[in-house]
């Protein structure tokens, strides 16, 4: 999971390490399309805009690079996924 994906580029990645379910989240519309540009058509990449529609299970790896203020408003949403590994990065 890549909250604050951008463009998808840590996605694409993970695609190619092998990752089975590989899900970004995004609410830039423009970086959004971007990945989605990028994607191939028969890549198991899934893009969405809003934290709120993160389906809720276990994630192996939470991956969050996002601006301070934004990240305030959905800390305790990010904290509240249960995950194995989480990596909070971005610019304070």
């Amino acid at each position: 999971l890549d909250i604050g994906s951008g463009t998808g580029i840590l996605l694409q990645i993970a695609e190619k390490l092998g990752f089975e379910e590989i899900i970004g989240c995004e609410n830039d519309e423009i970086a959004r399309n971007l990945s989605l540009l990028a994607l191939s058509t028969n890549s198991k990449i899934k893009v969405i805009d809003r934290i709120d529609q993160v389906p809720y299970r276990i994630y192996n790896h939470v991956v969050v690079n996002i601006v301070l203020p934004e990240l305030r408003l959905i800390i305790d949403t990010i904290l509240s996924l249960p995950c194995n590994n989480l990596v909070v990065s971005g610019f304070l």
